[in-house]
C-alpha cells in the first residue's frame, strides 16, 4: 500500500546520522563472515532500514545465495540513492561500514586497519565527530557479537548523537520492526506524524545488548515527541516510554486493536489508544483523526495544559481531546455567559440571552474569544 505522502523535507541530520551509520553496519556484517549467524533475522531489519530511506535494492535471502554480489556492489548501487536525498545520509553509510571493517581489521592486526583508520578520521573531521580510540574498536573474532552490533559501534553512534541539538520536529518511533508493523509505520503512524508536522525517526531493531538500550536514551532528549506501538511490547519499549515521560516528552501510545487485549490499558502516565487496520477507511480515515489528535495535545501543550484521556479506541479519544481543548481554549467567563444565556433563552427572555451569548465582556481589539 502506498504510503500518504504529505511533506518531502530533507533529512535532518539526527536522521541522516543515526540512519546512515547503522545501515552502514549492518551492510558490512551482513557480508561478512561474522554475518552469517542469525542472518536471517537481521536480513528482515535491514531490509525494514532500506524501506524507512526509500531504497529498494536485493539483499541475498542467505549467505549461500549471494552469487557474486559482495559488499562494495552493494554499496555501489545503494549510495547514490541515499546521496540524492542527502549527502550526509550517504557518507554516514560510508562511516557505519568503515567502523564495522576497522573493528575486524584491528582485533586480527591485520594493515589494513591504518587505511581504514584514516578515512574514520577524515570524516569525523569532517563533520567534527568524537575521535575514534583505536583500542576500543579493537575486537577479536571470538569476541564478537553474532546477534546484533558490535557494542563499541553503538557507543560511538551515541557520542556523535549526543553532540546533536535538540530537533523538535523530530518524532521518535518505537515499534515492533516486523510485518504487519513496518507496513502500518508506512501508511498509519508516519503519515499522521507528518499531518502535525513531525519527521518521523524510527527506531532500528536487531540491536541487542545494554549498547542499543542506551542508544535510545541517547535519542530521546534529541526529538520532540515519541510515538510508541506497542501491539508487542517488550521491556526495552517500556524502558524508552518511561524515559520519556520522565524527561517531559509528550508522547502517543498506541496497539492494533486485535493485539489489544493483552496490552495494559495504560504505560506510565499515558492512555494506549487503539488502531484498527480492519477498518473501512483504513489507513486515510485513522490517519486524519489521529493527527487531529495529535494537534490538539500540541495546542493544548502551548497553552500550558497536558491533556489526559482514557485508553480507548481513535474516534473516542478524538472526541475527547476535542472536548477537553474547547475547555482550554474558552475562556471560563464565556463558558458562564453562555450558561447564563442559554439560561435565559429556555426562560423566553431573547434579548437578555442575546446579551448574554454576544457580549460577555469587552475583550481588547485583535483578541480572539
Amino acid at each position: 500500500m502506498a504510503r500518504l505522502v504529505v511533506q518531502d523535507s530533507p533529512p535532518s541530520p539526527l536522521y541522516c546520522r543515526y540512519h546512515g551509520f547503522l545501515l552502514g553496519q549492518f551492510l558490512a556484517i551482513a557480508f561478512s563472515d561474522d554475518g552469517t549467524i542469525g542472518y536471517a533475522d537481521r536480513r528482515v531489519r535491514l531490509l525494514a532500514g532500506l524501506r524507512e530511506l526509500g531504497v529498494d535494492v536485493p539483499i541475498p535471502e542467505s549467505p549461500d545465495t549471494r552469487g557474486g554480489l559482495t559488499h562494495a556492489g552493494v554499496l555501489t548501487a545503494v549510495l547514490p540513492r541515499l546521496a540524492r536525498q542527502s549527502r550526509e545520509l550517504a557518507e554516514f553509510t560510508i562511516l557505519g561500514g568503515l567502523v564495522a571493517h576497522y573493528a575486524v581489521a584491528a582485533g586480527t592486526g591485520a594493515a589494513p586497519a591504518a587505511a581504514l583508520l584514516l578515512e574514520i578520521e577524515r570524516l569525523a573531521a569532517t563533520y567534527d565527530l568524537p575521535a575514534i580510540d583505536p583500542l576500543r574498536f579493537a575486537t577479536a573474532p571470538g569476541e564478537r557479537e553474532s546477534d546484533g552490533l558490535p557494542s563499541p559501534a553503538l557507543g560511538y553512534l551515541g557520542e556523535i548523537i549526543a553532540r546533536l541539538p535538540i530537533e523538535a520536529d523530530t518524532a521518535l518511533v518505537i515499534m515492533p520492526i516486523a510485518s504487519p508493523y513496518t507496513e502500518h509505520y508506512a501508511g498509519f503512524h508516519r503519515p499522521a506524524l507528518e499531518h502535525c508536522g513531525y519527521r518521523g525517526l524510527c527506531a532500528w531493531g536487531g540491536l541487542g545488548g545494554e549498547a542499543s538500550t542506551e542508544l535510545v536514551l541517547t535519542l530521546l532528549p534529541k526529538v520532540g515527541f515519541v510515538w510508541a506501538d506497542v501491539s508487542e511490547i517488550d521491556r526495552g519499549a517500556v524502558v524508552a516510554i518511561g524515559a520519556a515521560q520522565a524527561l517531559g516528552k509528550r508522547t502517543m501510545i498506541v496497539a492494533a486493536e486485535e493485539r489489544a487485549a493483552g496490552v495494559p490499558a495504560r504505560i506510565g502516565g499515558d492512555a494506549v489508544i487503539r488502531y484498527d487496520p480492519r477498518s473501512a477507511d483504513w489507513p486515510h480515515g485513522p490517519v486524519l483523526l489521529m493527527a487531529a489528535c495529535l494537534a490538539g495535545i500540541t495546542l493544548a501543550a502551548e497553552r500550558g495544559d497536558r491533556l489526559r484521556f482514557g485508553p480507548n479506541s481513535i474516534e473516542a479519544a478524538f472526541d475527547e481531546v476535542s472536548q477537553a481543548l474547547g475547555r482550554i481554549l474558552l475562556p471560563p467567563d464565556a463558558r458562564e455567559a453562555h450558561r447564563r444565556g442559554r439560561r435565559a433563552m429556555d426562560a423566553g427572555d431573547l434579548a437578555v440571552a442575546d446579551r448574554r451569548v454576544a457580549s460577555p465582556r469587552r475583550l481588547p481589539a485583535g483578541h480572539l474569544a
